[in-house]
C-alpha cells in the first residue's frame, strides 16, 4: 500500500474516533500541533544522492513540454484586395443567368408502385419516410411491419400520405400495411390471417382507375415455430385468387412470399408459378431481392389488366435483408413537372411539384 494510501487511512480513523469520542464520551481539545500531526503522511524529499544519480543516467527533466512540441509563433497571412467593391450592382447579363429547364422524365408521370418487407417499421420510421418521399411513392405495401398500434403506423408518412395497416394480433412480428397518398381513394379495405399467411386488400382509385391491392406475407413457421406445409399455402392461396373475380378494378399482388423463384428446379417454385399460369397471373419481378440472392419479394398483375409493364420493375435499395421493389403503373398522374435550375457547369434537381395550368408558370420564373 503507498504512502499516501496509508496517510488517507490514518487520518480517517482518527476523525472517525474524534467524532465518536465527541459524540459519546467527554469533550476533548487538541493543540495546534497535535491536529498538524493527524494530517496525511508528507511525501518526503528524495535524498541529494540519489537526485544526482537520476540526473547523470537520463532520467530527471527540469523543463515542462509543450503539449504540441515547441511553441511558434506564426504569422497569419493577409490577403489584400487592391480592387474596391461596387457601391452598384454590375448589370445582368443574361448569359450568365440561371435558367429553369424541364426535365422530361416519362416513368414521373406514371403511379409509382413499390413494396418492401421492412422487419420492423418502427426502428427504421425515419429511414421509410424518407424514402417514400424521395422516391416520390405512389402506393407501398409493406411486409413484417411489427406495427402494433397506430402510432407506430403513423411515423412512417410523410405529409399528404395515409396508412391501412392490419397488425398481426396476439403476437410479435409479422403484420402487413399499404401506405398511399390521399389523392387517392380507398374503399373496401379488409384483411385476415389464414393458417399460411396474412394480408390486406382493398380497393384503390385514382381519377378513373380503380385497382384491387393485396399485399401477403407468408412465413415459413406458425406461431408454434412449427414449419408450414406449402400445401397448405397453395390451396389457401388459390381460395384467395378465386375471391379476386368477384372484385372491380385491376389486380395487383405483392407482398413476401418466401419462394426461391430464381431457382426453376425448385417443386415450389415450379407450384407457385403454375398457379399464376392457370389465373392468368404475370409476375414481374426478375432479379433477387434478399441479400442471399433469392427473389423473394413479387409485383403480380393480371395479364389482361396491361397494368405493369416488366421493363418498368425494378429493385431498389435494401430496406432490411430485403431490397424494395419498384414498379410504374400504366396509371397517369396529374401533370407533374419536374424542373433544375442550371447553368454552363452544373446543375441542381429540384423535387417535382404539382402543376394544374402551365400556363400560369411564368408567373414564378424570373
Amino acid at each position: 500500500m503507498s504512502t499516501s494510501v496509508r496517510g488517507w487511512f490514518s487520518q480517517f480513523w482518527k476523525i472517525t474516533l474524534l467524532i465518536t469520542i465527541m459524540c459519546c464520551g467527554p469533550v476533548l481539545s487538541y493543540t495546534r500541533d497535535q491536529l498538524l500531526d493527524a494530517r496525511p503522511i508528507q511525501p518526503q524529499q528524495l535524498p541529494s544522492n540519489t537526485w544526482e544519480n537520476l540526473q547523470n543516467l537520463g532520467l530527471s527533466r527540469f523543463q515542462r513540454g509543450c503539449r504540441a512540441g515547441t511553441r511558434k509563433h506564426r504569422s497569419i497571412p493577409v490577403i489584400h484586395n487592391p480592387h474596391r467593391r461596387s457601391p452598384e450592382p454590375p448589370p445582368k447579363n443574361p448569359s450568365n443567368c440561371l435558367k429553369t429547364v424541364p426535365v422530361h422524365d416519362p416513368n414521373r408521370s406514371k403511379l409509382t408502385f413499390c413494396h418492401f418487407n421492412s422487419q420492423s417499421v418502427c426502428n427504421k420510421s425515419g429511414d421509410i419516410l424518407s424514402y417514400i418521399y424521395e422516391k416520390n411513392i405512389d402506393i407501398c405495401g409493406i411486409t413484417e411491419t411489427f406495427i402494433q398500434n397506430q402510432v407506430s403506423a403513423n411515423a412512417i408518412l410523410p405529409n399528404g400520405y395515409d396508412i391501412r395497416s392490419a397488425p398481426r394480433p396476439n403476437r410479435t412480428g409479422g403484420g402487413v400495411a399499404i401506405v398511399f397518398r390521399e389523392d387517392i381513394v380507398v374503399s373496401k379495405i379488409q384483411s385476415g390471417i389464414k393458417t399460411s399467411f396474412e394480408y390486406i386488400e382493398g380497393n384503390f382509385t385514382y381519377k378513373s382507375t380503380c385497382m384491387h391491392i393485396v399485399v401477403i406475407y407468408r412465413p415459413h413457421c406458425d406461431s408454434n415455430k412449427k414449419k408450414i406445409p406449402t400445401s397448405t399455402f397453395f390451396n389457401e392461396f388459390e381460395e384467395l385468387l378465386n375471391e379476386q373475380i368477384q372484385n372491380s378494378g385491376k389486380l395487383i399482388l405483392t407482398g413476401d412470399f418466401n419462394f426461391h423463384l430464381n431457382k426453376p428446379s425448385d417443386p415450389d417454385a415450379r407450384k407457385f408459378m403454375s398457379i399464376l399460369e392457370d389465373h392468368d397471373l404475370l409476375q414481374h419481378v426478375k432479379g433477387p431481392t434478399h441479400m442471399s440472392g433469392n427473389t423473394l419479394d413479387l409485383i403480380i398483375s393480371r395479364q389482361t389488366d396491361n397494368l405493369i409493364n416488366n421493363r418498368s420493375v425494378f429493385q431498389d435499395i435494401y430496406m432490411s435483408d430485403h431490397m424494395a421493389v419498384i414498379g410504374y403503373l400504366n396509371v397517369a398522374k396529374l401533370n407533374l413537372v419536374p424542373w433544375y435550375i442550371a447553368d454552363n457547369s452544373s446543375s441542381i434537381i429540384l423535387q417535382p411539384f404539382m402543376i394544374t395550368n402551365t400556363s400560369n408558370l411564368s408567373h414564378f420564373i424570373v
